[in-house]
């Protein structure tokens, strides 16, 4: 079995080979501030701190852009056996609502039959 970002590697090599810009869209959150005294393998000590949020939203495809006629893309990279959240789906039929192509996918070859 495939890892997720060998998938999504193939998946943004493959639409490139056929004109389309697609991006590796990651999400999360994390923390920023001013690092005081040393930097250790598994700590960071930061003085006012503050929470730094990443990404488009909540539920966003893992890959996002365009194809080379300008339509949006958004698809979603599953390994198998791993779900799809509400918030993934919803982003998901939002995007498909408005016309855009919209995909949740186990491999790159179920990718490239998304894309024109």
């Amino acid at each position: 079995m495939k890892a997720e970002k060998d998938i999504i590697n193939a998946i943004l090599l493959g639409a490139s080979e056929r004109g389309h810009r697609l991006f590796r869209q990651n999400t999360g959150k994390g923390w920023v501030g001013k690092v005081v005294g040393g930097v250790g393998a598994d700590r960071v000590t930061l003085r006012e701190p503050r929470p730094l949020v990443a990404g488009l939203c909540v539920g966003s495809s893992d890959i996002i852009g365009y194809t080379s006629t300008g339509q949006f893309v958004a698809i979603e990279v599953k390994t198998p056996g791993v779900r799809v959240t509400p918030e993934q789906k919803a982003f998901l039929d939002a995007a498909r609502a408005k016309g855009c192509i919209t995909g949740v996918v186990y491999s790159a070859d179920e990718a490239m039959k998304l894309l024109p």
